[in-house]
């Protein structure tokens, strides 16, 4: 059939033609019955030396996923970043509103205690400290008003104001939330 009558000039010229494109089939190298494409010749090639190609593949195999692998972790190495920073930007905010909030009650504390209004003062820090959380630094904010109307009753004996401080501080001592 190789050397079918008018095809011999087409396809081989001779027997020793055919022996050779056989020979060259089994040692992996292209035949000459056609002209070769350039996928043929790519595939002869890996078959011919397929002891380099199947661990040179297997290593490019394993390089790829690899970076598969990479990338993924940079992706959700990248979302956590964003994550975080965008809950590091919540938590600021939180506390910027906190401190504010915290400034407002001292000012507000201040402001009654210059007033002489001590127990509404007292009332104010007291509320504030069960209000607001831990990170408001609250915390004897009472504390200090009751200092603050012991410094201004000391105040008002070291002026021989006797009776003012004596009133304020049984004032001071009926309301409900000081003996609390």
């Amino acid at each position: 059939m190789c050397l079918a009558k008018g095809l011999q000039n087409r396809l081989r010229q001779s027997v020793e033609n055919l022996a050779d494109d056989i020979e060259n089939y089994l040692s992996g190298y292209a035949v000459k019955a056609h002209p070769p494409s350039t996928s043929y010749q790519i595939r002869r090639l890996i078959w011919r030396n397929r002891q380099v190609f199947i661990p040179v593949g297997v290593i490019l195999l394993a390089i790829l996923i690899a970076a598969g692998l990479f990338m993924r972790q940079i992706t959700i190495s990248y979302h956590e970043a964003q994550q975080a920073k965008k809950e590091s930007e919540a938590e600021e905010k939180r506390l910027l509103s906190l401190v504010t909030e915290m400034q407002n009650v001292r000012e507000n504390v201040d402001k009654l205690i210059s007033q002489g209004k001590w127990e509404e003062a007292y009332e104010t820090a007291k509320l504030a400290e069960e209000i607001m959380p831990e990170e408001a630094d609250l915390k004897g904010l009472g504390e200090e008003v009751v200092k603050k109307m012991g410094q201004n009753i000391v105040l008002l004996i070291s002026q021989d104001k006797w009776k003012e401080a004596v009133t304020r501080l049984l004032e001071f001592g009926r309301s409900p939330r000081v003996r609390s």
